[in-house]
């Protein structure tokens, strides 16, 4: 995996998740679990998507194997993730990742249904950050469309609908 649950801090702040360094409750494991199932699953859909399965399994391959460096795979591992000054870590995956948790997270599935958090308090719609995350991730996917056309590389394609922005009336 190129990003861990440390992406998820500053603006795209999911609550409950602990290093590993620190003591964890029960309820913090299971946050921190969660969030590495979506890191699991969506990773690899964005991938897919951003470089095609072809560019995916050749990328993976080199990612997983210790090889001898090659700078093609070393920049497309800087432009998928950085660093925004000293304190956060930025990633389009991350903030793909963050817009599909946020919205699985709206509520809960139990064995009597489909319920909304009862956490006690006012509930907010996630929708803002969601957008927010989105249109972030969009900004820079197409920093990475555009270095990726520039590279040539054989099998690459690209799912548009990286690229395109979304607002809270999807519209």
């Amino acid at each position: 995996m190129l990003i861990d649950y440390t992406f998820f801090q500053g603006p795209l702040l999911i609550s409950g998740i602990v290093s590993p360094n620190a003591a964890p409750s029960p309820t913090t494991s299971s946050i921190t679990g969660d969030v590495d199932n979506y890191i699991s699953y969506y990773e690899v859909e964005y991938l897919v998507k951003a470089l095609g399965k072809v560019v995916y399994e050749q990328f993976s391959e080199y990612l997983q194997e210790e090889k001898e460096p090659v700078k093609l795979w070393d920049d497309l591992k800087g432009m998928l993730v950085g660093s925004i000054g000293d304190k956060y870590k930025a990633s389009p995956i991350a903030n793909y990742i963050y817009f599909f948790y946020a919205r699985s997270h709206q509520s809960d599935t139990t064995v009597n249904g489909v319920k909304r958090d009862s956490d006690i308090g006012d509930l907010v719609s996630p929708v803002d950050k969601m957008v927010f995350a989105w249109n972030d991730m969009v900004k820079m996917n197409a920093n990475l469309y555009k270095w990726l056309d520039l590279q040539h590389i054989e099998g690459w394609s690209f799912d548009k609908s990286l690229l395109k922005p979304i607002n809270m009336f999807n519209l």
